[in-house]
């Protein structure tokens, strides 16, 4: 009996619940982190992605939702957020929820599309941390100025792992979208490409990771946000107990 209490403290002490009312005392955003990704988290690969899906709920909204691969290559969800939509307020307080979490871990690295207010909070709130593109999101905004570019040449140009290889695709890549070297290099190879990659990325290029996660809840979107919420710890708690019994065995 004394040893469950002690455990469901633990629970309630370490997990991280906030959120943010405006001057009406109107509800704005809602941050949700459970003790056991906070205590996984430490060993998990020091790499996340972060991402934002809208919810179809009658009132609106976006899902924030942060994410990084176990050691196993198993999806680790990190943190959720409700937010009014993905704008410069709402990222910048989200990512200073997360940094809560994540701390001050050495060579973390976050990948995510290159939204300008993404872009600009973790500027502000990762001072110290490299942000990454996902290789999908630059793919699909360099076609909307570049129409010959060969998905495959551009992936394996940001797969490659060592500088020769890499050379190699993207003269590929130019020899089909002229021009497209100079961009690139303008954007900074360091941001997309694993061989220039100033920490290691695990092989995490995209934000298939958080985008998988969105997925696996697309109904429970539909729901209120207290529903929602729920139905997402709900099925958390599920994962977690599930794998637990699948080690054990």
């Amino acid at each position: 009996m004394f040893s469950s209490y002690v455990l469901i403290l633990f629970i309630l002490i370490s997990s991280v619940v906030e959120y943010k009312i405006d001057a009406d005392g109107r509800f704005l955003y809602f941050f949700m982190t459970l003790s056991a990704f906070i205590f996984c988290w430490q060993h998990c690969r020091p790499i996340i992605s972060i991402d934002g899906t809208s919810l179809k709920n009658k009132h609106g909204g976006t899902l924030l939702s942060t994410s990084t691969p176990d050691a196993n290559d198993q999806i680790f969800p990190l943190a959720f957020c409700v937010v009014d939509s993905k704008n410069d307020s709402s990222w910048t307080w989200f990512c200073n929820q997360l940094k809560r979490i994540i701390g001050g871990q050495n060579e973390v690295v976050i990948v995510s599309d290159m939204h300008k207010s993404i872009c600009k909070a973790i500027e502000v709130v990762f001072s110290n941390v490299l942000h990454y593109m996902c290789l999908v999101h630059l793919l699909r905004n360099l076609k909307l100025k570049y129409k010959r570019i060969v998905n495959t040449v551009f992936h394996a140009c940001g797969k490659a792992f060592n500088i020769v290889n890499f050379e190699h695709e993207i003269r590929l890549l130019e020899s089909s979208a002229p021009g497209i070297w100079e961009e690139l290099e303008s954007i900074g190879f360091a941001k997309w490409s694993h061989a220039y990659s100033l920490h290691r990325r695990y092989n995490v290029m995209t934000t298939n990771i958080p985008e998988s996660l969105n997925s696996a809840i697309l109904k429970a979107r539909e729901l209120s946000i207290c529903t929602m919420l729920e139905v997402l710890r709900m099925m958390l708690q599920r994962w977690f107990f599930e794998q637990r019994n699948e080690v054990d065995y």
